[in-house]
């Protein structure tokens, strides 16, 4: 796949947004139908994914190629303990941080707890979310995040550095309840993919992971308790001590799992002269 690099990401994004607001503006000027918020979500995200792999000159033969070498390489129970490590430091970190701001501000802490990117009113919409969160939210962000940021940055500051930097960017761009979650799986899915250079790898534990989270908003949905708010059963300072222990066991296991790929923070990045590196 063709070397894309930071600033082609961004004017690339820039113009997919600049032509879904003419595109959306237009239709919505003919039909008088508003695209909802989600709508054009899935729109940008999925003209992205199409984009960048064009541009990238991803073929059917590449495209084949990483998938018989992920098969090849998918070591199913690393990613099931990195996936439920990564699930209990996000609950842990998000448990504790709202804990503390509960105590000073009650009603900033409601406010965090109960934030989510769309409000799911029927089946319809159900769908449409589950779909830009389950799917095309792992491939896009792996493509940008880990594919391009990543190995943009770890060409100029090295990986260690590329690695923190762009799981920093990651992290920011998610809700303030999973911040410092997000940026750990971040850094995580970076040492997956400089491990086994297979973007598919850390797309994998993120579709795991966003698959999950959606099973739990569809059982939600049914339940009538998807859109309903969080106010009761709030004990800070227990919610501070649970959420502290599961913190500390996350972080061990996770630590030692950095530190037995630490080899791969003092491999030398080689030039690229041919414009080419594996997806």
């Amino acid at each position: 796949m063709k070397k894309i690099g930071v600033f082609e990401l961004i004017f690339i994004e820039i113009l997919v947004c600049i032509f879904t607001f003419i595109l959306f503006g237009i239709i919505g000027a003919i039909t008088n139908y508003n695209i909802t918020r989600l709508g054009e979500r899935i729109f940008i995200d999925s003209t992205l994914i199409i984009i960048l792999l064009i541009y990238g000159k991803a073929n059917k033969n590449s495209i084949c190629e990483r998938f018989n070498d992920f098969k090849n390489k998918f070591n199913i129970k690393e990613i099931l303990l990195l996936y439920i490590t990564l699930a209990v430091f996000s609950f842990g970190s998000s448990t504790v941080i709202t804990a503390i701001i509960y105590k000073f501000n009650p009603q900033k802490a409601i406010k965090i707890m109960n934030e989510t990117h769309y409000d799911v009113n029927n089946g319809l919409e159900l769908i449409g979310v589950t779909i830009s969160i389950a799917i095309l939210a792992p491939i896009l962000e792996e493509l940008v995040f880990r594919r391009i940021i990543f190995k943009s940055f770890s060409r100029n500051i090295g990986i260690i550095f590329g690695a923190i930097l762009s799981s920093i960017i990651f992290g920011a761009l998610h809700l303030d309840s999973v911040k410092a979650g997000a940026m750990i799986f971040g850094f995580i899915a970076c040492i997956l993919y400089e491990k086994y250079k297979n973007i598919l790898i850390p797309m994998s534990i993120h579709m795991l992971n966003n698959t999950i989270a959606s099973i739990f908003d569809i059982v939600g949905f049914f339940n009538g308790t998807l859109n309903k708010d969080i106010v009761s059963n709030i004990n800070p300072t227990k919610d501070l001590i649970i959420g502290s222990i599961l913190l500390i066991i996350a972080t061990i296991i996770l630590g030692k799992y950095i530190y037995n790929n630490r080899k791969i923070f003092k491999k030398k990045n080689k030039t690229i002269s041919n414009e080419q590196v594996n997806i």
